[in-house]
Parts: structure tokens; sequence; C-alpha cells
């Protein structure tokens, strides 16, 4: 019994340093699993014949001179955060098909409610508009309603307003965070990241204290897109965060879904885009919640009169009033009548759709709500 605790004690102690010294996962082998303190007791000769970078090496020197996983294995202990590693049963399946998975991830919550249920990535800009932002939190709520759980960054925005619409209803949501797991970051969301870990979990492959580097967000995509069955972008830019992790997203054979925008529109060029080269049309969240649950349950966006009229663009409001006017009109009488072009058209329908003022009356056909 005491040499299996230790065995299990000096296997997390080695993943904790590799994952420190940013190891890649392709590196990993068999002989550390079965024999983890040969990292240190070998050490160098261990690690030249593993051929380790060179960089990696160096760290692992740093570490173990400081008796670091020592010391991060006592913080584990005293916050009551997990360490789950690559070869522990708790770490997720999925995960392991993302490029260069990490080699572990801090855990801060429950995440056994995460791990029971099918999981959808919603990630989008900081920056967001008003109409970004209610999708995104309304997705939130509703994936809870249907038992599903969300994953996103924690960042301000899209991230933020897709964790919390979750929250509402109670939902499993989990935040992959680009920072040590003992700090909050944006400042702003130290509430938010305390209702996380009530139903939900933070997660983050980065050691204690480590602080939010620039690069640490476009690396931490990837265990978004790795935690996700199905990812959604509701806004972004082409240069954007989000866009990497559709790109990661596409490599690793997972389902993509883009909310469209207005052309005009910066934060919205990268979904556009996605949907351009072949990503699946959001424009409706109740069509959306059934194929993804199966369940067919109907969901409106909650949008007030007030914050409706904002998000309605001059081009949307000239369509809506043509339909108000004499609905279950084609795409082609809606251009005859405004004057608009094809593109013009499907975007202002798809936005129209979305935010339930335009429904499908008949087979390429479109009313107004109301």
């Amino acid at each position: 019994m005491t040499e299996n605790l230790n065995n299990s004690s000096n296997s997390q102690k080695a993943m904790l340093l590799l994952n420190a010294a940013r190891l890649q996962h392709r590196f990993l082998n068999e002989y550390i699993y079965s024999y983890p303190e040969s990292l240190w007791l070998e050490a160098e000769n261990l690690w030249d014949k593993l051929n380790f970078p060179e960089i990696v090496k160096q760290r692992l020197r740093k570490l173990l001179d400081r008796n670091w996983a020592e010391r991060e294995t006592e913080r584990l202990q005293k916050s009551g955060i997990n360490f789950v590693s690559a070869n522990d049963k708790e770490y997720p399946d999925k995960l392991r098909n993302i490029h260069n998975p990490p080699i572990g991830i801090y855990i801060n919550g429950k995440w056994e409610k995460f791990t029971e249920s099918n999981s959808i990535g919603i990630v989008g800009t900081r920056r967001c508009s008003s109409y970004g932002r209610h999708v995104a939190y309304s997705l939130g709520e509703a994936l809870s309603i249907e038992g599903i759980s969300v994953v996103s960054g924690g960042a301000l925005g899209i991230d933020a307003a897709a964790h919390n619409g979750c929250i509402k209803t109670g939902g499993a949501t989990v935040s992959v965070l680009g920072t040590g797991i003992n700090l909050v970051y944006p400042q702003k969301h130290k509430d938010l990241f305390k209702k996380i870990t009530e139903n939900g979990a933070l997660v983050t492959e980065y050691p204690f204290g480590v602080q939010g580097n620039p690069w640490h967000f476009p690396e931490r995509n990837r265990i978004i897109v790795g935690l996700s069955d199905r990812l959604v972008v509701v806004e972004a830019p082409v240069d954007s965060g989000a866009m990497i992790s559709a790109r990661l997203a596409l490599e690793a054979g997972i389902e993509i879904w883009s909310v469209p925008g207005q052309i005009t529109d910066k934060i919205a060029m990268g979904t556009n885009k996605l949907l351009r080269d072949g990503a699946n049309v959001l424009a409706d969240i109740s069509e959306f919640i059934e194929i993804v649950g199966g369940a067919g349950n109907q969901f409106l966006l909650p949008f007030s009169n007030e914050s409706a009229k904002n998000t309605i663009t001059g081009s949307e409001r000239t369509i809506l009033q043509i339909l108000s006017q004499s609905g279950n009109k084609t795409v082609d009488d809606i251009m005859a009548e405004s004057k608009m072009s094809l593109q013009q058209v499907q975007f202002c329908l798809s936005s129209l759709i979305a935010s339930e003022f335009v429904f499908l009356s008949g087979p390429g056909r479109f009313s107004a709500s109301g």
C-alpha cells in the first residue's frame, strides 16, 4: 500500500514537473509512466535518451534545484485544487485528440458534473456588440436547460455572457484560463469565477501564480476546443483568438457553428468568413438546441423591447417593415422591394431570424413574427 502511494505521489510530481517545463505531450514515454522517479533519479541521462528539447532540460534543472514540485504539491493540498495528468483516468479522452494536448490540467470546482454531460464551446470577441452578448447569453441559458455544458475562456464579452447564461439556470460551465488557477483575470470576474466553481470548474494548464502573458490566451484555446463536442463562434474579427479556436477545431475534426453578422462590422468578419468557408449557420437557437440536444424544445432570445430596437440596423428595419406589411415573401421578393443585394438580404434575414423577429413561413419564404 505504501509503495502504491509513493508511486502515485511520484507520478504526480513527475507530471507537474513536465507540465511546468512545457514539455510537449508527444515526448511522454511509457517508461516515465512506469518509473516516474526516473525523471529526477536518472535526470540528464533520461532526458537525453528521450530527446527532450534543450529549453525543457534547462527548465527541469531549475525546477528540481528549487524543489518546486514538492512546493506545488503542498499548494494543491492546501487549496483543494486538483491536478489531472495525461496518465490519470479522469483526464478527458477528447482532450487527447487535439494537437499537443496538455500534460496536465489544474481543476478548481465540480469537474465530475462536466464530464457527465456533452459540452459546447462558445467563443468570441471581448469587444462584442449588445446583439452578440445577448446571443451568447441565450445560448448558454438554452444549453444549460438542455443539460449540455458550456465551455469558454472566462474573458470579457462573449465568454462572460455564455458563462452567465449557463449559470442562470444552474448549468455546468467550464472556464479555461490563461493564468495560474489561483489568479483572477480579468479582476472584475472574481464573482463570476466563484459562481463557476459552484456548479462547474475553472481549468488551466498553468501552475500556481503564473500571470496572464499575452501568448497564453491563444495557447489555451486548444484546450477549449479539446473539451468541446462542438464549437460555436458568436462574434469574431478575422485576426482574433476565436478564429484560432475555429482553426484548431477544424484540424481536430470538431463541428463548427457560426452566428451570422452584419457584413460591415469588423467584429463579424471572422464569423461571416467561417460561414463562407462552410461552417454551420446558427441562425435559430431552438433549431440548434434540437440538433445538439435532440429535444426540440422552443427557446426564445430574451430581448426586451428596448434592447431589441437597439440591435436592429437600418437594413434590417427595412426588411422587417416589408415583411410586416405583407409576409410569406421569398428572398427575390425582398431584394426587389428593398433594392438590396442577395448577400445583404441573407445576412439581415439571418440576424432577424436569430432574434425571433422573422420566421420561415414556408419553403424559402419569410414572414414577420409580430
